[in-house]
């Protein structure tokens, strides 16, 4: 497979729904991508370099896929 998460979630219109989880606001593509975004610019300023290792804790939610893409 040659195409990155990046753009498989990228081919996805705006509005379209994205992830879920119980008792909570459905995330769209659009927010999953900023998400995503914004993610990789916090742990880009954290210094980390590419293909360093991080640790995430987070619940079990849209936030730790959003945060693995």
């Amino acid at each position: 497979m040659t195409k990155t998460l990046a753009a498989l979630i990228a081919a996805h219109p705006d509005d379209a729904q994205a992830l879920g989880a119980p008792d909570r606001v459905w995330l769209n593509y659009s927010g999953l991508r900023s998400l995503a975004a914004d993610v990789a610019q916090t742990l880009h300023r954290a210094g980390p370099g590419r293909g360093a290792r991080v640790a995430l804790v987070l619940p079990n939610a849209p936030e730790l896929p959003t945060a693995l893409l």
